[in-house]
């Protein structure tokens, strides 16, 4: 009489995919869940009114009788008769300037208390755009008695 029965041990093999697939069921879940419990913070903001981009600058206003004077102001801005401008605005109303004026330059004004670096960016762009017609201005300075 045998009281036990000898068996041979066979390793459990462990399949992974359905437990995947449950991990991943969970995980959905939970996300959903987070997504839908949390509430969004909306802040009512009034945003300033649209610029309309398709109606080009106005160049008419410019002067062409007399030399452009493009002055650089203490903060770096770019003026002209009193308006500041960005670079690419001041490529365009130097260049329709120069098509529109064939005799006159342009001067180029610099505050005195502006870098030296700022002011030979700024001529360089005149340059490019006027190239032999763009003219530095500079205030002399006053002379001493002896």
């Amino acid at each position: 009489m045998k009281f036990r029965t000898v068996r041979e041990s066979v390793i459990p093999e462990a399949d992974l995919i359905p437990m995947l697939n449950v991990m991943l069921g969970v995980l959905a879940f939970f996300v959903i869940l987070s997504m839908t419990l949390t509430t969004q913070k909306v802040i009512k903001l009034q945003l300033p009114p649209e610029v309309d981009a398709e109606q080009p600058y106005d160049f008419s206003e410019i002067d062409t009788s007399r030399p452009l004077l493009v002055e650089l102001d203490l903060e770096g801005n770019l003026v002209i008769e009193q308006s500041t401008l960005t670079e690419d605005l001041l490529k365009d109303q130097v260049t329709y300037f120069l098509v529109n004026n064939s005799e006159d330059s342009v001067f180029f004004k610099p505050d005195p208390q502006v870098s030296f670096e700022k002011i030979l960016q700024t001529l360089a762009l005149l340059k490019q755009i006027g190239n032999d017609r763009i003219s530095l201005v500079i205030d002399e300075l006053p002379q001493a008695d002896p």
